[in-house]
């Protein structure tokens, strides 16, 4: 039974599971790479189209909002009016002052934030965690607002990293599922009075898993914040294993 015939019938002939569990366990786990690179790269090229945009979007609000600065020699220097205050209602305050008329010790007022000063950056995390980057350790560095402007859109690039690094995680992720799932499928098949190896529940369940990994790749695409997709992702792997497993009881009992 080819790719594509299977997946079709995984999804529409519970029936069929017996026939395609034939198959051995390695091709089984195939089927299930397989079907997540199909369904997993949509998603993903969605992701990485949406953080491409983003970085256009960084572009044009720093050119606008960013003052000119300039770092050298160990030293920042911002020109601009001081100090700048960002989002200074909010738990995560951002503060530069690079005139030394303001120093770390502002961070005091708030519940964590950052602080950036001419010779140093201060984080407070919380109020008993607070760290220090002194700007003597980059003193080779040199550059300035322009620089940065221009090193943005490199950023872009990323878009391959996170393309197949995301696939990477997902078949991995989906690989662990079915050992786990499998185990939860042998307590399905002791519920039904069927006994049911491990290795038939590791074949079972990256079938059953179809309809689910095809159901997350449609609401990513079209509603990501779907209330309850969770339970029904678990929901449909259920049902399919429980209509499989009973598929597999009357083909025994029919032998």
């Amino acid at each position: 039974m080819g790719f594509f015939v299977s997946v079709w019938a995984s999804i529409s002939d519970p029936g069929a599971y017996p026939e395609l569990i034939q198959k051995t366990t390695g091709k089984c786990m195939l089927y299930l790479i397989l079907l997540v690179l199909l369904f997993g790269t949509p998603v993903l090229l969605k992701m990485s189209y949406s953080y491409n945009q983003g970085i256009d979007s960084l572009v044009v609000a720093a050119e606008k909002e960013v003052p000119d600065f300039q770092f050298a020699n160990g030293e920042l220097e911002v020109y601009a009016d001081m100090p700048i205050i960002i989002d200074g209602e909010a738990e995560q305050v951002i503060i530069i002052d690079t005139t030394g008329k303001t120093d770390a010790t502002i961070l005091q007022e708030y519940e964590s934030g950052i602080f950036i000063g001419r010779h140093e950056v201060v984080s407070k995390e919380n109020p008993y965690k607070t760290e220090t980057l002194n700007y003597d350790q980059l003193k080779e560095f040199r550059f300035d607002k322009k620089d940065v402007m221009q090193w943005i859109p490199w950023l872009k690039a990323f878009w391959i990293v996170l393309l197949f690094g995301g696939l990477i995680t997902m078949i991995l992720s989906k690989l662990l599922a079915v050992v786990i799932l499998g185990l939860f499928g042998l307590l399905l098949g002791s519920m039904q009075r069927y006994s049911l190896t491990y290795e038939q529940a590791l074949r079972l369940s990256a079938h059953a898993l179809t309809a689910p990994i095809i159901f997350q790749a449609c609401k990513s695409l079209v509603y990501p914040d779907m209330p309850f997709s969770g339970l029904i992702y678990y929901g449909a792997f259920i049902i399919y294993m429980w209509l499989a497993i009973k598929a597999l009881k009357i083909v025994e009992l029919t032998e």
